[in-house]
């Protein structure tokens, strides 16, 4: 705006109306707002089907475009709840950049010194064209802007209507992260399928299905002798008693019982998998912003992939300070995207199960909360978050949050967080940390942890990534200049995604508290 010349004496809508109050108000800011766009920007503000307004509207189709989305960004009725933000987030960037473009600035108040009604008039003219033009083409305001605004104004839209139902009283207010929309939306993970396809991957067992289809396996251990008049039961029979002639062994098996050893079956668990990934690190970390948009990317993968296994009972869970946490149940509702294979979810489809999902926007969401507390210390902080997150899935599916975690067969704990360690990470050190951080809440379950150094002038920052009965994993993400910056940001996050389900789907193999 610097470059712009500023024109005062522009022509004002009609006195006393919502038009020229808006342009009075956009030129208190310097925002140069013509009669014609004031009287349409009203018109849209007043409007019951605001996504139809034939100039402002045409924002949201710019919003759906630059997600991905198949369809609308939402129903006009929501959307009409973030019409006030909708002037801060969308229309005064957008004139900013038009003014910006035309290179002029007719603004209303006291002409100085006569201005040319003709200049004013082919001034306002440009910056109409170019705002029509902004509302036209995403390049010219970039897709980061509008995959940023859309989530920024489905956010103040759902905060709306549940402020209005009463069920966000306590909620504190929430700004959308612009770099966590851009990772997600704007640059998918890239997957090497040919070198996937060749690694050998260890298989889960599909142990709740079976146990849900009536099959009983034998797997709890010998608790003690029982007598039992089960024929299925003759291959436990204690020796003592099959050394006897085959007509006493009926006899008894008939009247008497065999005494056989009591097999208990394992106890058959609610739930299936619980994945809890807890994140400690501030908005402003770079790195952080880099995992949690893995993570999002994974935890819509990971729901198709455990709903091919039988294993929909599975939560997958985020919780971090700073943030609200955000549970994910296992059964995708969109139509035909179970089938789909999880690596080859991608444009389109992708979009939409983010979207669907739940997921977001409050997942790039960063709480209004002020400094975080730094007197608390790194366990009390991820028994916070634990406790958030669990809270999340009691209210979800309506359970008492005692005892919540051993309602799942399989238990799995994600710790993201920066290291603050002089030397290396000890991924021991690390796992007692959060074994007595977790483990009375958690029980026994399979451990991981994500942790990076921010680096400094000299040494770029590097993510190591920690698992049980896995070796350490070393990650760089690509630093700025590098060429093909797309491309090779795809692959790191490719790399991290492929991680987290991995560590993820191994959690059903560790054998039961």
């Amino acid at each position: 705006m610097s470059g712009a010349t500023v024109l005062l004496g522009a022509r004002p809508a009609v006195d006393g109306s919502d038009a020229a109050h808006l342009q009075a108000s956009f030129a208190q800011r310097h925002i140069a707002l013509p009669p014609a766009l004031a009287v349409a920007l009203a018109q849209f503000l007043a409007s019951r089907q605001p996504l139809l307004d034939p100039v402002w509207g045409r924002a949201f189709g710019l919003m759906a475009r630059a997600l991905g989305l198949s369809g609308a960004l939402a129903s006009q009725s929501l959307m009409k709840g973030a019409l006030d933000r909708f002037l801060l987030v969308v229309a005064e960037p957008v004139l900013r950049r038009a003014a910006d473009l035309a290179g002029v600035l007719p603004l209303v108040g006291a002409a100085v010194g006569g201005q040319d009604e003709a200049a004013l008039a082919q001034a306002e003219d440009a910056v109409q064209r170019h705002t029509h033009a902004a509302l036209s083409e995403p390049g010219i305001m970039g897709r980061a802007f509008w995959v940023h605004a859309a989530l920024d104004l489905y956010q103040t839209a759902l905060q709306t209507t549940r402020a209005r139902a009463r069920l966000a009283a306590v909620t504190p207010s929430t700004e959308c992260d612009p770099a966590l929309a851009a990772l997600v939306f704007l640059h998918p993970p890239q997957f090497d399928i040919a070198f996937q396809r060749e690694k050998p991957r260890r298989k889960a067992r599909h142990l709740s299905a079976q146990r849900r289809a009536g099959i009983r396996p034998k797997e709890g251990g010998v608790a003690g002798i029982r007598q039992s008049h089960s024929f299925e039961d003759l291959s436990d029979a204690l020796f003592s008693e099959l050394i006897q002639g085959r007509a006493l062994i009926a006899n008894k098996l008939l009247h008497e019982g065999l005494l056989v050893r009591h097999r208990p079956p394992r106890r058959d668990p609610k739930r299936d998998l619980l994945s809890m990934t807890l994140h400690e690190a501030e908005a402003s970390d770079g790195m952080g912003t880099l995992v949690k948009a893995a993570w999002a990317d994974a935890a819509i993968r990971l729901r198709v992939a455990l709903h091919q296994m039988g294993l929909q009972n599975s939560d997958l869970v985020w919780s971090q300070n700073g943030g609200p946490p955000v549970a994910l149940n296992c059964q995708p509702d969109l139509p035909g995207g179970v089938q789909l294979p999880p690596l080859g979810i991608a444009g389109k489809v992708r979009a939409d199960m983010m979207m669907r999902s739940g997921l977001f926007p409050a997942h790039a969401a960063v709480l209004n909360a002020g400094a975080p507390d730094q007197t608390s210390t790194p366990s009390s902080r991820m028994l916070m978050q634990l406790k958030a997150g669990l809270g999340q899935v009691a209210g979800t599916a309506h359970r008492d949050l005692r005892g919540l975690a051993m309602d799942y067969g399989r238990r799995f704990v994600l710790v993201n967080q920066p290291y603050r360690g002089r030397h290396d990470p000890d991924w021991a050190e690390l796992r007692a940390e959060h074994l007595i951080a977790l483990g009375h809440d958690m029980g026994r379950c399979h451990h991981a942890c994500l942790t990076w150094h921010s680096g400094t002038a000299t040494t770029p920052p590097q993510l190591v990534a920690l698992a049980d009965g896995r070796e350490p994993l070393l990650l760089q993400p690509p630093q700025p200049g590098t060429a093909d910056m797309h491309d090779a940001l795809g692959v790191f996050m490719g790399q991290l995604v492929l991680w987290i389900m991995d560590v993820t789907l191994e959690a059903l193999d560790v054998a039961e508290a």
